[in-house]
């Protein structure tokens, strides 16, 4: 039988583990809430949230992220156009997301599921400006999945396109 100096030791050991264990548990609030319109939700298998669910995005917080961009044509447009945005990999990466696929829906309804490989290694970006404007809502905005579609033909099969959603507004990684 313990003593109540133990007892109250081993109580205050148990309280340090399980608020170690739930500060890096999946769902645990780290990432800013946003302050503007959310553009952008992701739920499922994250680490990193905004409200201890669900990260949510405005478009400031996805712009303070690392930038990237792709130059390339695409089936939809004509020419060459130069998107901007963040790297598949860096938002997984800041997402600490884990799964095999994401399930990314689109305002109209249009949903699709993307290989989390994708993401992580095949140039995907979740593009907010094309040749430097933002996109509005009729021109694929404010969010398009894109892809280097010029970087080969592995970039031009059906499920690649199928793929390349614009006026993303939900993932959902599983």
């Amino acid at each position: 039988m313990l003593n109540r100096y133990a007892a109250r030791r081993l109580a205050a050991a148990f309280a340090a583990v399980a608020i170690v264990a739930f500060a890096g548990a999946p769902g645990a609030q780290d990432l800013p809430p946003p302050k503007g319109d959310v553009v952008l939700t992701v739920s499922g298998a994250i680490q990193h949230t905004t409200d201890g669910t669900v990260a949510a995005f405005d478009m400031a917080a996805l712009q303070a992220l690392d930038r990237s961009s792709i130059t390339t044509s695409t089936p939809w447009l004509s020419g060459v156009r130069t998107f901007e945005g963040v790297s598949g990999a860096v938002f997984v990466k800041a997402l600490g997301a884990s799964g095999t696929t994401v399930k990314a829906a689109a305002a109209d309804g249009y949903s699709v599921d993307i290989p989390l490989e994708d993401f992580e290694g095949r140039g995907l970006l979740i593009a907010y400006a094309m040749d430097g404007k933002p996109m509005a809502p009729d021109e694929q905005g404010p969010l398009w999945i894109v892809y280097p579609y010029d970087a080969g033909p592995e970039y031009q099969d059906d499920a690649t396109i199928e793929r390349s959603i614009w006026q993303v507004s939900t993932l959902e990684v599983r």
